[in-house]
């Protein structure tokens, strides 16, 4: 009868120690479930923050950006247009470019400012096209080139025939706008990068 205590005995302590080890198994596979959570949690709070910090940044050279227009950019549309007029015929005489023409195509309103847009025209040899466009992408007030058409005048010479389209930047109501929303600035984020 004492064996057979002894063997029922250790039949229990292995069952009890196999059922402790299955409890420490689980145990041990719930704990690194919580772990790699806990990680992926972390990775992610660190990518937003990565990605709020990037947008701070934005927001602040956006805001340098402004603060250095600010003496460029005018306060009205007539005035940038005149502004932009003087500086083509300018530009045109400079680079010894011919038969500028300049007509404005388009206005609309963006993030607090006025966007005008332009088509230019001139004709003149390589170098004075280069002259010209080089000039325009310098130029001191905001200016975008938006699309550049070029062919040869005719097949004798060097002579090329341009076609621009270049917008310009006015304040619009941008005075109303001091400091953007944080919805307006992701926006300005997402759209400038």
């Amino acid at each position: 009868m004492t064996l057979w205590n002894e063997h029922r005995v250790k039949r229990r302590a292995l069952l009890f120690g196999t059922a402790g080890l299955a409890f420490a198994v689980l145990l041990l596979i719930f704990y690194l479930d919580q772990r790699n959570s806990l990680i992926e949690q972390r990775q992610a709070k660190f990518s937003a923050l990565e990605e709020a910090t990037s947008l701070l940044q934005r927001e602040n050279s956006l805001r340098q950006l402004t603060a250095r227009m600010g003496t460029s950019v005018t306060s009205d549309s007539s005035a940038a247009e005149g502004q932009l007029l003087h500086l083509v015929h300018d530009w045109e005489q400079r680079a010894g470019a011919k038969n500028a023409s300049f007509q404005r195509v388009g206005m609309g309103e963006e993030h607090g400012f006025i966007l005008l847009t332009f088509q230019v025209s001139a004709a003149g040899n390589m170098s004075a096209i280069a002259a010209f466009l080089y000039q325009i992408e310098t130029a001191a007030i905001p200016l975008r080139i938006e699309s550049v058409q070029a062919h040869p005048k005719n097949d004798a010479d060097d002579q090329v025939q341009i076609h621009l389209e270049i917008s310009t930047l006015c304040r619009g109501n941008a005075q109303r706008f001091s400091t953007p929303s944080a919805a307006s600035a992701a926006q300005l984020a997402r759209g400038s990068g």
